[in-house]
């Protein structure tokens, strides 16, 4: 698997563990997250966990459960 692939294949398990941590995670924002990821790379976590933010996060309720999330998936 190139780093490409794990990259892809990483995002979109994050998105399916935020879909089951209760936010509405549609296939369209997995796809935005691998692309954003790709440009910005993971040399910055606090920058993708903001891209994140801006991707998944809908409601202001959920601004908790997506940080717990991604400290959870990305550590």
């Amino acid at each position: 698997m190139s780093s490409g692939q794990a990259l892809a294949a990483n995002a979109i398990l994050f998105g399916r563990l935020l879909r089951r941590a209760g936010l509405a995670i549609d296939p369209e924002q997995s796809r935005t997250f691998v692309a954003v990821l790709e440009l910005l790379g993971l040399g910055r976590k606090q920058d993708v966990k903001t891209a994140g933010r801006v991707i998944f996060v809908r409601r202001r309720e959920d601004l908790a459960t997506y940080d717990e999330a991604f400290e959870l998936f990305w550590r």
